[in-house]
């Protein structure tokens, strides 16, 4: 990732896909949100989702997945000593899950830097603001959200 100075504004980055199958929307959800909507596929059906569903948590965390891969590949475009190669964020906003992610389903991962704040506090460091998506190839919005990041200011 680059200084905060340099992070382009209103441009798209796509993260990644990542394909939510029967198994590891199960595996998930056994771990973190054991609902049978997402556990357990026979019960499902007599939901208010009327079939196995995806934890909107899994969703979300595919993201912080794909971007952790997207830094390490950008890492090994810009070298080892790339600025911001980790990131602190203070949270998140307006997590919206769209749709319920369905098994087989294949989410597109991406994010757009709308905004570049001071972050008077801790002067070294500057906030960015990216709206994130995920979507299928189609273009159906299934999950939104503001990322919040830190990130290191160049050095004077």
């Amino acid at each position: 990732m680059f200084w905060f100075e340099d992070v382009p504004m209103n441009e798209r980055v796509i993260l990644g896909e990542y394909t939510f199958t029967q198994e590891n929307i199960i595996a998930f959800a056994t771990k973190f949100d054991p609902q049978p909507f997402h556990t357990d596929p026979e019960a499902a059906k007599h939901t208010a989702f009327k079939g196995q569903v995806a934890s909107g948590w899994h969703t979300l965390t595919a993201w912080i997945k794909l971007m952790i891969e997207y830094r390490e590949k950008m890492t090994h475009i810009l070298g080892e000593d790339m600025p911001n190669r980790s990131a602190v964020s203070p949270g998140l906003r307006q997590v919206r899950w769209h749709l319920p992610v369905r098994p087989n389903t294949t989410l597109i991962y991406d994010f757009t830097t709308t905004a570049k704040k001071d972050w008077p506090s801790r002067p070294q460091l500057g906030l960015v603001e990216r709206a994130c998506d995920a979507r299928t190839a189609d273009g159906t919005l299934y999950l939104s959200f503001i990322n919040l990041a830190l990130l290191k200011r160049r050095p004077e």
